[in-house]
């Protein structure tokens, strides 16, 4: 039965250490939070529903360009850099 982990195809098959995994996962999380401060703070006075679309465009383009373009997802810092945006 095939594992349904992300963290095992990317441990053995891009060769990334479990270490490593780790690590962009912590960054990432650290970024989510700091980020609800700084956009709860702006969106208190914006248009919610405009930086909802432009968010999840956004998202939505990074996920596409770190499965299409090979070396964007070939170090934990350049993914990381780019979950960051």
């Amino acid at each position: 039965m095939q594992e349904l982990c992300a963290g095992d195809a990317l441990s053995s098959g891009a060769g990334f250490s479990r270490g490593d995994l780790g690590f962009a996962l912590f960054d990432i999380l650290l970024a989510y939070g700091f980020s609800k401060f700084i956009i709860g703070s702006v969106l208190d006075r914006a248009n919610p529903r405009a930086f909802l679309l432009a968010g999840l465009i956004l998202a939505a383009a990074v996920m596409l360009f770190m499965g299409f373009v090979p070396w964007a997802a070939s170090s934990i810092m350049v993914m990381f850099a780019l979950l960051f945006l």
